[in-house]
């Protein structure tokens, strides 16, 4: 039966109409990520809420609004968003990072203990997955934010919680346990070693020693030992490690400081900081015992006094 006139008018005109309708919510989708990544997050957030406004199930809104809430500090709102998005459909694809995204605004409202569990939840769920290196770092920026120390002179620290170096202790274990690249590794180990400082200085001066093993070419005598990597945080890990030895046992403290300082005076100390010296004979003369040291070691005591206020006289 031939169409009549009228229809075939209306026919494309309604077929474009659906096309229209199809690929608004793409194009708007679209237009909410490029307002992100071009850091409007006002204008990501109003073209999420005008596509839920559509769509009230358009998981990816759902999460495009919440990241875009969170880089405005609206945590709350945020949260709101994400566990809307959980609750409304907890097999979206979009799940997982909204969960992270919940752990970040966690942490940016200083509830780390609430952020880590968040975290720990979502590791177990990763540890065989891809893309273990930006897990690895979502994990090492959580831990750092629990070994931060707070300012006393900043006000919005006053509020926070204090520091958990035994929770980020157990972060920074749990990013080394992933397939990570030796530069990460090595920022890793430098980084639980020093935050076990606090928990048990014993501890920490094996996994220093474990450091300076794996990231120092001049770190005691074995074979193939220059060909190691050089560690961004050497000179720093073996100063550290007289800190932590200097608490279990001031004997080795004194040969380790005797060894460094020995270290300094050839070619291969000339990268290190210009005022390692200075700290390590300082820290040499705790580890003799000064001012009140043991009659055994007075004499050394006072040549070692001697010697570095000639050397350092302010």
């Amino acid at each position: 039966m031939p169409m009549a006139p009228r229809t075939r008018l209306l026919l494309p005109a309604a077929l474009l109409l659906l096309s229209s309708a199809a690929f608004a919510e793409p194009a708007r989708l679209e237009q909410a990520r490029q307002a992100l990544r071009e850091r409007s997050f006002a204008k990501a957030q109003e073209l999420a809420s005008e596509e839920l406004r559509a769509n009230p199930q358009a998981d990816e809104a759902l999460y495009l609004r919440a990241l875009a809430q969170f880089h405005q500090q609206r945590l709350s709102e945020a949260r709101e968003d994400v566990a809307r998005l959980l609750l409304a459909k907890p097999d979206s694809t979009w799940r997982h990072k909204a969960r992270f995204l919940d752990a970040e605004c966690l942490s940016r409202a200083r509830d780390f203990k609430a952020a880590a569990a968040v975290l720990s939840d979502e590791a177990q769920r990763l540890l065989s997955a891809p893309r273990k290196r930006e897990l690895c770092g979502v994990i090492v920026r959580f831990a750092d934010a629990l070994a931060r120390e707070r300012d006393p002179k900043d006000p919005k620290d006053l509020d926070g919680p204090p520091a958990d170096y035994r929770k980020a202790c157990a972060l920074y274990d749990k990013a080394l346990g992933l397939e990570i690249d030796e530069q990460t590794r090595e920022e890793v180990l430098f980084k639980r070693a020093r935050a076990r400082e606090h928990v048990q200085a014993y501890q920490a001066t094996r996994e220093y020693v474990a450091y300076l093993e794996r990231f120092d070419p001049t770190w005691g005598d074995a074979p193939g030992r220059e060909r190691r990597p050089t560690g961004a945080h050497r000179w720093e890990a073996r100063e550290r490690l007289l800190h932590a030895m200097l608490q279990t046992n001031r004997g080795q403290a004194w040969r380790l400081a005797d060894d460094l300082l020995r270290l300094l005076e050839t070619p291969a100390g000339k990268s290190a900081p210009a005022e390692l010296g200075a700290t390590v004979a300082w820290l040499r003369l705790r580890a003799i015992g000064m001012p009140t040291p043991p009659r055994h070691a007075l004499p050394a005591g006072l040549q070692a006094s001697e010697a570095f206020l000639a050397a350092h006289p302010r």
